[in-house]
């Protein structure tokens, strides 16, 4: 239990990855979900601009006919209707040598420094004139020789998306805020992206504030924010994650309590005199509903719930019972083998369990430990003394031949090994083909070459057994031969293969 509440504590680190993660994302997202929000802003505004100013323009061709005309009634009635029609404008205005001659209200503002320069039409910020109600304007200005059309608009018809989303308009220098004109020189816009109009010369751009202190401000509640939203989400995946955890070690523990957990064989054949050499354990797991977990399965789920040392031992004692009940049925000497998986390496209690096992097992049983390839990559004094010791003890030690690549190259390594197993990927490379494998071939002349014992695993059909065979490799397992059996069904095979199984 208390391997099992160290795992549950391990989920800590799994709270930290989905806070972090939740956190960053939220951040992230938000980030990314106000600078959206600011550029749709800025297309918005454009878009409200442009279409003022397109009405300012459509007012300001039809009236270029009348340029050269007197200001008669007529022309301001003309000019009034306009007014009259469009809300948004704010006056029209007609000049002649600078000078405005005729408009649509009684005002007559100077508009000479719009109107000066070459024929074309003009963008202008009018500042704050009593002519304009007080507020600054937006003058659309015509250009025709000596004659020229000024037609206003009103700033308030936009005003509202300045304020709401703190954006700037900049009319050839002038920069226009919620309320009033401001000075290029009392802002920096050096880090500023403004947005350009497609239809008329101006630009949008954000207030300068929110690239500064606004934007750290904004950073910090993007934060908070993420974090209030990071904090119970990763709770609530942690404590998902102890339930799940929670409920296989019940599940395991449970599955021992019945008995529901049983060692099946899987026979290791000696082809030169069709005997039974011995049997690997592989662990099966009986439900109520008859159904069976593959023995990897079985050893994730119980390194997770931190319940492989009493696993492991209630498997180990229905071997020793198998054992003895089959022991007037075994060869003169039999060899048990039980594959160990990282973890069980680290845990000095079941190396010790493994050790009084041994010494329990009748004379002429041997037990055999195959430790996993992993652990040969960087072995260690202490792992080389684990070794030493259990060979003392009398337990056989077998490797993966994945591992004889390494001892090849490294002529200054040794450790004390007796057996080495063929992968079963290495046995499917043999094919129907009588021509030979090359990885095969070096795996068993390296073997033979340190004096290991060879085991070759998953054989198949009659070409790999043949292959194998006539290269000296007799110790053969896999579906060739035999399935894992129960200790019932060993017991059978043990008797039919002293009658039959004849290589």
């Amino acid at each position: 239990m208390k391997q099992h509440a160290g795992g549950l504590v391990g989920n800590k680190l799994v709270f930290v990855i989905v806070f972090l993660t939740i956190t960053i994302t939220g951040m992230v997202t938000f980030w990314l979900g106000a600078s959206s929000r600011v550029d749709n802003d800025k297309r918005a505004l454009i878009q409200r601009v442009d279409s003022l100013l397109f009405e300012a323009k459509q007012i300001s061709d039809s009236l270029t006919a009348h340029l050269t005309e007197r200001c008669s009634d007529e022309t301001v009635r003309m000019l009034t209707k306009q007014i009259h029609r469009y809300p948004h404008i704010g006056g029209i205005f007609l000049l002649q040598d600078s000078q405005v001659y005729c408009s649509s209200g009684m005002a007559k503002p100077e508009l000479s420094n719009l109107t000066a320069g070459e024929n074309g039409n003009r963008l202008f910020l009018v500042d704050e004139t009593p002519a304009f109600r007080g507020e600054p304007v937006l003058a659309y200005v015509t250009v025709r020789g000596n004659n020229a059309i000024v037609v206003t608009i009103s700033t308030y018809w936009f005003k509202s998306l300045l304020a709401d989303s703190r954006l700037l308009v900049n009319v050839n220098g002038n920069i226009l805020s919620d309320d009033k004109l401001i000075s290029t020189n009392s802002i920096d816009f050096q880090n500023s992206a403004w947005q350009q109009s497609n239809m008329f010369d101006y630009q949008v751009m954000e207030y300068p504030e929110h690239t500064g202190i606004a934007s750290v401000l904004n950073f910090i509640f993007i934060l908070f924010l993420s974090a209030a939203i990071a904090v119970p989400a990763a709770f609530l995946f942690n404590y998902t994650l102890q339930r799940i955890a929670m409920s296989r070690y019940i599940q395991l523990r449970r599955g021992l309590r019945k008995q529901q957990f049983v060692p099946y064989y899987e026979p290791v054949m000696n082809c030169a005199s069709g005997a039974l050499y011995g049997a690997e354990v592989v662990m099966r797991w009986k439900k109520g509903n008859d159904t069976s977990v593959i023995n990897e399965e079985i050893i994730s789920l119980a390194n997770k719930t931190g319940m492989i040392s009493p696993l492991v031992n209630f498997i180990l004692r229905q071997v020793e019972k198998d054992i003895l009940s089959l022991r007037l049925r075994l060869p003169r000497t039999f060899y048990i083998n039980f594959r160990l998986s990282e973890s069980m390496i680290a845990m000095p209690e079941l190396i010790d369990s493994f050790v009084e096992f041994q010494k329990r097992l009748p004379s002429d049983v041997k037990l055999t430990l195959e430790f996993p390839e992993v652990v040969y990559r960087d072995t260690t004094l202490e792992f080389d003394s684990v070794l030493r010791r259990l060979r003392v003890e009398g337990i056989k030690i077998k490797m993966s031949s994945l591992f004889l690549e390494r001892l090849n190259a490294d002529r200054n390594l040794y450790l004390p090994v007796d057996a080495v197993r063929i992968e079963k990927s290495v046995t499917g490379l043999i094919s129907d083909s009588k021509e030979p494998v090359a990885s095969v071939d070096d795996i068993i002349r390296s073997a033979v070459n340190k004096n290991y014992t060879i085991i070759a695993d998953g054989i198949e059909n009659d070409q790999q057994y043949h292959y194998l065979s006539l290269r000296g490799v007799v110790l053969q397992q896999g579906n060739y031969w035999s399935m894992p059996l129960s200790s019932f069904h060993l017991m059978q095979y043990i008797i039919q293969s002293d009658k039959v199984l004849l290589c």
